[in-house]
Formats: C-alpha cells, sequence, structure tokens
C-alpha cells in the first residue's frame, strides 16, 4: 500500500451535527470499494463512533479514545489497548476521590468495556455527555467511588467549565506517564474535557501504528482541533478544514472546505486514483 488516510470524525468528516450527508456516504462507499485505504482517528468510542458512521464501509484498523485504542472494525474488537497501571495511578486516584471531582471513568469490568459516573455527583457536563449516549451497553452508573474505580481503568474525563478544568490540571499532579489533554466540546461549548490517559494514547503513536499494520509508506490526514496535531506531526500531508482551530490550520498542509460543505470527501474525490466516481 502507498498510502493510507487517516481522517478525524467530529469537526472533520462529521458537520455540527455530527452526521455527514448520504451524499458523501455513498461516494466514500463508493470510493472504499475501489480499493480507497481510508480509516479514522477519533475521541470517540468505537461503539460512539459507529451510531454517526456506521454506515460508512471502513475496513482498515480506525483509532478510538483519541488513540488509547486501536480497533478492527470487521471483527469490532481491540487490536491494541493503552492499559493504565495501578499503582502508577493511585495518586491520582485518592486525589479525585478526596476532592469528589465529577468524574467518567473509562474501564473494563469483568472483561466487559464500562463507562462509569457516580450518577448523585453528575454535573451538568457529564450529563450532557450522557444524553448523547443513550441506550449505550457501556453506560454504568454506580452510587461511590469504591464501585466507580472498579476494573482495570484506561482513561478518566472530568467535564467542567475551562476555569475549573484549568485550576484542576494541575493538582492532578500528572507526570511523565500520562497524557493529559484539555480540550472544548464543539457540541456544548461552554463544557470543558479534561483527558487522561497513558503516555501512549495519542493520535500520533494510533497513526503510525496503523500505518505500520497495513503496510503503508505514507500517510496523509485530516483535522480540525488540537487533538489532531499530535497526527499531522507524524504524517506525509496534513490537511485541515476550513474552520479548525487556528493552531491546525497554522501547521496544516494546506486548507480544504470545511466540515459543513463536506471538505474531506471533497478532496478524496478530487485526488488521485479514486477521483473518478459515481455519479
Amino acid at each position: 500500500m502507498d498510502t493510507i488516510y487517516l481522517t478525524d470524525l467530529d469537526g472533520t468528516l462529521l458537520d455540527k451535527r455530527a452526521s455527514i450527508t448520504s451524499e458523501n456516504v455513498k461516494r466514500l462507499n463508493y470510493m472504499l470499494s475501489q480499493g480507497l485505504p481510508l480509516s479514522f482517528a477519533t475521541a470517540r468510542s468505537f461503539i460512539s463512533a459507529q451510531r454517526v458512521v456506521g454506515g460508512i464501509n471502513f475496513s482498515l484498523p480506525i483509532a478510538a479514545y483519541n488513540g488509547a485504542f486501536i480497533v478492527d472494525p470487521k471483527t469490532e474488537k481491540a487490536i491494541r489497548i493503552s492499559q493504565l497501571d495501578r499503582e502508577r495511578i493511585a495518586p491520582l486516584l485518592k486525589i479525585i476521590e478526596q476532592a469528589k471531582i465529577p468524574t467518567l471513568v473509562f474501564s473494563f469490568v469483568g472483561g466487559i468495556e464500562r463507562l462509569s459516573w457516580v450518577d448523585s455527583m453528575a454535573n451538568a457536563g457529564i450529563r450532557n455527555f450522557l444524553s448523547d449516549r443513550k441506550g449505550d451497553k457501556r453506560l454504568r452508573p454506580v452510587s461511590d467511588f469504591a464501585q466507580l474505580l472498579q476494573g482495570d481503568i484506561f482513561m478518566f474525563t472530568m467535564i467542567g467549565s475551562r476555569a475549573e478544568m484549568m485550576e484542576l490540571r494541575p493538582r492532578l499532579g500528572t507526570d511523565g506517564y500520562f497524557n493529559c489533554h484539555l480540550q472544548r466540546d464543539i457540541y456544548y461549548p461552554d463544557d470543558w474535557y479534561l483527558e487522561i490517559s497513558r503516555h501512549d494514547a495519542t493520535k500520533a503513536e494510533a497513526a503510525r501504528a496503523i500505518k505500520e499494520m497495513v503496510g503503508a509508506r505514507r500517510m496523509v490526514c485530516f483535522g480540525d482541533n488540537l487533538n489532531d496535531l499530535p497526527m499531522f506531526l507524524v504524517s506525509d500531508a496534513c490537511y485541515a478544514v476550513a474552520n479548525a482551530h487556528p493552531d491546525v490550520l497554522a501547521f496544516a498542509t494546506g486548507v480544504i472546505p470545511s466540515n459543513e460543505e463536506g471538505g474531506v470527501v471533497q478532496w478524496l474525490t478530487a485526488h488521485g486514483e479514486y477521483k473518478t466516481i459515481m455519479a
């Protein structure tokens, strides 16, 4: 394989309603059927991603949870998981528990992927997050911190105002073992996410791993937000949608039409051997 194409979802491939037009789904599926080596890297879980791009026939490994997971979309099984070491996160767990910080915990409990939170402590941001995931089989409300911290944990997410998250970040005392990422929710602009995962749980590490898995010589990436910059750094070419964060626009190889205009699909349609597609 010469080149693999890797796109972010929210704010890049998806529009402001977290959707993609039926025409663009049709175009992508045609190109994929002709051999287009396209995959995606998202902050979403694979389950959440399937709810918005399940109609697109991706077959190459995908990156979920900002790179904490690499998943085979054909089997829906994780190929690689950046699991957190219990001893290394013990101080962090203590801070979260003592400060009673509303937290989403992503883990495996009894071998089953779960998304847990202390229901009585959920703030507006966590409620907004959960409202978009009704019916998600991972959901696991618990009554106390002892239950919250059960299982094999691979990510924590705290949601609040920017001021709250900026004040909280230095208190967590994360070191080189952790990847700590602060990001604004593009659908709920008042909500800011502070995500903590293992140091190698990044889109960069996942992108490099996927490139190696499929045997590609080059990698071309598409994105819009700061969590896409690590992926841009390890790509051979990187394109930002027109509505991307200024830092992403500044770093990009080029700027393509916005996510509202289907910029990624437009670029893929116009370039390479896949440009002649179904009318």
